[in-house]
């Protein structure tokens, strides 16, 4: 089925570990309130993104019939 296969996909996707490590960078760099205009707008997207992955997941759970309580990834 097409769409199994997609919500399958769809819940393979993450952040690679490079974003990863560069999302605690600007995390930091947040903290000690230290960001440049251009690091809060990548923030903003990796926030967005975040949640976008959020919803397809919890989407892609339906699809399967997973139990969505676990939350993203």
């Amino acid at each position: 089925n097409p769409s199994f296969e997609a919500a399958r996909r769809a819940l393979s996707l993450r952040f690679t570990e490079g974003q990863l490590q560069r999302m605690r960078e600007l995390a930091e760099k947040a903290r000690q309130g230290q960001l440049t205009s251009e690091e809060r707008d990548e923030v903003e997207c990796y926030e967005r993104v975040g949640s976008l992955l959020g919803v397809l997941q919890s989407k892609a759970r339906l699809i399967l019939g997973e139990d969505d309580s676990s939350g993203p990834g």
